[in-house]
């Protein structure tokens, strides 16, 4: 039985997370259940992961490209694949073999995330996608809910399975010098209160997060520092920039700084108006991380008990919050331990298992 994904997404953001922790996840599970993995990548962005079990082939045809479309479905035909897996929502067409779509969350059905053009071109991709594929994999259960309503599909059409995280990368471990080494990077000093900026600023919520914080500041009774990272487009869109006291905003941070980035937080936030998954949020919580989450989206289900819920609105709750996490030590170990806990149960083996057993039924 082989297996081919579509690799060329490992540049997109969330969905490049995704793409990198299948191809990790999948082919050692895959191997002792007789599962051949085919990757098609892009040759301008490779793939970094190499394992017995996965065969990478050269396929360097725009995502978004019609011509794509055509030699997909030859490439498909000629390596003999009985499954293609891939990890957003546009489908090959005239795919040879059964499809399977993962959709991540339906963000241009809810927010004005493009103009209005290209917005209704979208949701024409994700209606046909939907129609022509197989079986669709859901990020979350939020998200599952929302592609049954929005998209019509029935509910034998779809599977909801959680995504891994890199354990490996992403943990509460810290090295001997962390905290050295972001302070001399970035001029970063605990303790600090953590928050991501993002180029898809419209529903990270960015805003309300940075009101928040300022209004703990005036209420704290330690000096606590406000570390925004990421894009700068989301702070700028914020028009926050120029408002912050104590902040530090470091920009773009090479991957290898991110886990350092959380683990040495004393808090972090994530507001977002919606999200299908939230992988910021889980990555901060397998690093150890108290995290300050909003309702939006599948951020309730994906941290369970191991962040605190408050609707974003909620600035005064969320201030008092940041304060309290910032103060109490015992309170901050709780939400740590915590956070550790849920963080634990979004393992590879079961990533794998879970989209294995499906590709099985598929087929």
């Amino acid at each position: 039985m082989k297996v081919a994904i579509d690799a060329r997404w490992n540049y997109h953001g969330g969905v490049g997370v995704y793409v990198s922790n299948l191809i990790t996840a999948l082919p050692e599970v895959a191997a002792a259940h007789g599962v051949e993995i085919v990757a098609y990548q892009d040759s301008r962005r490779p793939i970094c992961h190499q394992h017995p079990n996965l065969s990478v082939v050269p396929f360097d045809f725009g995502c978004y490209s019609p011509r794509s479309q055509y030699e997909l479905s030859r490439q498909l035909r000629h390596d003999g694949v009985n499954l293609f897996h891939t990890p957003f929502y546009l489908a090959p067409f005239f795919a040879p073999c059964p499809v399977l779509i993962t959709i991540h969350d339906l963000i241009p059905f809810f927010f004005p995330v493009y103009g209005r053009l290209h917005t209704e071109l979208v949701k024409v991709a994700y209606r046909a996608s939907a129609r022509r594929a197989t079986h669709i994999v859901a990020a979350s259960d939020a998200t599952r809910r929302d592609v049954i309503q929005v998209l019509r599909v029935t509910p034998d059409r779809i599977t909801q399975i959680y995504s891994s995280l890199r354990h490996d990368i992403f943990h509460p471990d810290s090295a001997p010098g962390e905290a050295k080494h972001l302070r001399e990077r970035y001029g970063i000093e605990r303790p600090y209160v953590l928050v991501l900026s993002a180029s898809n600023w419209q529903t990270k919520n960015l805003a309300a997060a940075l009101e928040a914080i300022e209004a703990a500041r005036g209420r704290c009774s330690i000096e606590f520092q406000t570390v925004v990272a990421g894009s700068p487009i989301g702070l700028d869109f914020s028009g926050w920039r120029h408002r912050l006291r104590n902040t530090i905003v470091t920009g773009a941070v090479p991957f290898e700084d991110l886990p350092k980035l959380y683990r040495c937080a004393a808090v972090f936030l994530s507001l977002s108006k919606y999200e299908g998954f939230g992988f910021p949020l889980a990555e901060a919580m397998a690093c150890g991380t108290a995290c300050i989450a909003s309702t939006g989206g599948s951020l309730p289900e994906i941290a369970g008990e191991g962040a605190v819920i408050l609707p974003a609105s909620d600035v005064n709750g969320i201030a008092h919050m940041i304060v309290e996490l910032l103060t109490d030590r015992d309170r901050r170990n709780e939400m740590s331990s915590k956070a550790q806990l849920r963080a634990s149960q979004f393992t590879s083996i079961r990533f794998a298992e879970n989209l294995l057993g499906l590709y099985k039924r598929i087929i």
